[in-house]
């Protein structure tokens, strides 16, 4: 599979400087999805005092999760900052995505992190609950 990013304001083959505002995540080439049916994770990026807050619009699935991770992981290798990801703009959900914030929570637990999931959709409990790993994602239903 390729990915590819489209960046709000950026060239393509450009990575997002640090400060970026908003960027999305496209898949490109899942076998058996036209081009014209993919949908976009955007994300938007905020930060507020000691906390870095992100809101996620749009599906977090397969074909976001990886360039998601890609992004939200040197976070925590970083300066000591609290990471809020804001799920209530997620449309859709699937098994990858959902398993991509288990593995995000466990590096922010990994390296002394914070990490605050916000506003979860149902199917994240419906997804992880029968595998065990629901409990282990920092949620704030707020």
């Amino acid at each position: 599979m390729r990915w590819s990013r489209t960046f709000a304001g950026m060239s393509k083959g450009q990575s997002p400087p640090m400060t970026s505002r908003c960027w999305s995540f496209v898949a490109s080439r899942i076998p058996g999805v036209k081009e014209s049916n993919l949908m976009t994770l955007h994300v938007v990026r905020q930060r507020q005092g000691s906390s870095e807050v992100f809101e996620l619009r749009g599906p977090l699935d397969v074909g976001t999760v990886e360039d998601l991770l890609d992004s939200l992981l040197p976070l925590f290798s970083g300066e000591d900052l609290e990471v809020e990801v804001g799920l209530q703009g997620v449309t859709r959900v699937d098994l990858p995505g959902a398993l991509g914030l288990v593995s995000l929570a466990q590096e922010a637990a990994d390296r002394g992190r914070r990490l605050r999931l916000v506003s979860p959709p149902p199917e994240l409990e419906s997804l992880l609950e029968p595998i065990g790993l629901f409990e282990q994602l920092p949620i704030d239903p707020q």
